[in-house]
């Protein structure tokens, strides 16, 4: 991983710049009584677990993958 710095005002941050931005996740949850595992974007998997937390389920594996 290479660091690059990036100006905020008068500082200066130091980030860790990943080279691949398509993270996949593992993803189960269970909602009303239908459990569902599936392979996400990570976008999307974050989405689906907020979306589940919503209707009252559970998110029970959240796991990214390697690359």
């Amino acid at each position: 991983m290479r660091r690059e710095k990036h100006r905020v005002g008068d500082s200066c941050l130091k980030m860790k710049c990943k080279k691949d931005p398509h993270i996949r996740v593992n993803i189960c949850w269970e909602v009303r009584n239908e459990k569902k595992c599936v392979t996400l974007p990570k976008s999307e998997a974050y989405a689906t677990r907020d979306w589940v937390e919503k209707e009252g389920g559970v998110c029970f594996w959240f796991q990214a993958l390697p690359d």
